[in-house]
């Protein structure tokens, strides 16, 4: 099985591409009227990221359960 990433990148309206974005400066880049942010998260195999991001962007535990649950299907949230 493979190990578990949590990445984020983040698409500012008026740019080509998208750039990186540290998740421990995650609050930072969400900008709703300028940007969208980006987070792929598969199966961590250590939570406590997870849920530091969740407690960072007021994430719901549904969310967190289907990022730890393989069989759920991607969520986009707004």
């Amino acid at each position: 099985m493979p190990r578990g990433v949590i990445r984020a990148w983040r698409y500012v309206v008026g740019r080509d591409g998208r750039e990186q974005v540290d998740t421990a400066d995650i609050r930072e880049a969400v900008d709703p009227k300028k940007a969208v942010v980006w987070i792929d998260a598969t199966s961590p195999e250590d939570e406590k990221p997870l849920h530091a991001l969740k407690a960072e962007l007021g994430l719901g535990a549904t969310v967190v359960d289907a990022i730890l649950n393989p069989r759920e299907r991607t969520k986009l949230m707004r």
